[in-house]
């Protein structure tokens, strides 16, 4: 789709950048032969600042066009997000859901072995509990734990105890959020990476395994791995978009969200997790590298000390 800088201060200034940009996109839309339809589009203003007017002009898509309906959601490939990207109307929808589909495994768990029920319970239910995770990490915990709970009954309907969870590969999905976020920062590294996802990464810390330190726990006194990020860069743009008046990086939900949170538990993986990161290797030598990475940071987060884990 065409790019255009429509940023504003103020909501009216924004949806006049918009509108004033619309003649680029029906070019382009003429160019590809798309048409769009008005009445299945619409717009959604996404910020969380609790004064912020919930209304704005009208934006078009055209010059003969109506103006496209204000929502406070939509769904893009399955995720629902939401005008304040909290997430939780989406935790809620997969919980339910997923609330559905163990009544399935429950009427099959009486003619299936335990082994059978797990895998169904993995192809069918934590995979969906699972899918776009890195996008909706940032959620409060408060609802991650639904997420939680409909593992738990799953387990209590297949007959499996806590203690033995381990060795069905049954893993907190926390954990599993974590690892997961940390093989897409691995990812970033290749060179089968998509450039859009690439960008998004971090620069890398200076030589000096003494400067910027981005945490005071034992962990700094560690020495750093070769792929080591400034984290710094993030806090620097937190402050740019804090001054022009945006609060929404200064609560605990920015702490949460997947590249700077996920960025100082990579920044805490020992080298030889991370191992050499051969970012020229080829698509087949990528997969491989990564399945083995993410083997050993979900062994290493497993068996970490807990006082360096995150709050």
């Amino acid at each position: 789709t065409p790019e255009s800088d429509v940023s504003s201060k103020s909501i009216e200034a924004a949806a006049n950048n918009i509108n004033a940009h619309r003649n680029r996109l029906v070019e382009w839309s003429n160019k590809w032969k798309i048409t769009f339809e008005p009445t299945k589009s619409h717009s959604v203003l996404i910020s969380t600042l609790r004064s912020l007017k919930r209304q704005h002009p009208p934006i078009y898509l055209g010059p003969d066009s109506p103006a496209l309906s204000a929502e406070s959601s939509f769904t893009q490939l399955g995720i629902l997000f939401d005008d304040k990207l909290l997430f939780n109307q989406h935790i809620t929808q997969m919980a339910r859901i997923a609330g559905f589909r163990l009544n399935t495994i429950s009427r099959l768990s009486r003619i299936l072995s335990q082994s059978d029920s797990v895998k169904m319970y993995k192809a069918f239910i934590r995979s969906q509990l699972e899918y776009g995770s890195i996008i909706w990490m940032s959620a409060n915990k408060s609802h991650l734990k639904l997420l939680d709970n409909i593992q738990s009954r799953a387990m209590r309907i297949i007959g499996i105890e806590k203690s033995l969870w381990s060795s069905y590969n049954i893993l907190p999905l926390d954990h599993r959020r974590q690892v997961t976020a940390l093989a897409t920062i691995y990812r970033m590294f290749l060179k089968s990476c998509p450039t859009l996802l690439k960008s998004k990464l971090p620069e890398l810390s200076s030589s000096n395994p003494n400067s910027n330190p981005t945490r005071t726990t034992r962990s700094t006194s560690k020495p750093r791995h070769l792929y080591h990020l400034n984290v710094a860069t993030l806090l620097n743009s937190k402050k740019d978009v804090r001054k022009n008046g945006n609060k929404k990086l200064d609560n605990n939900q920015y702490k949460r969200v997947f590249l700077y949170a996920s960025s100082i538990v990579w920044n805490d993986l020992p080298s030889d997790v991370i191992g050499t990161i051969d970012s020229d290797a080829t698509p087949p030598q990528d997969a491989s590298s990564l399945s083995t990475f993410k083997k050993r940071a979900s062994h290493h987060l497993l068996n970490r000390d807990p006082e360096e884990l995150l709050s």
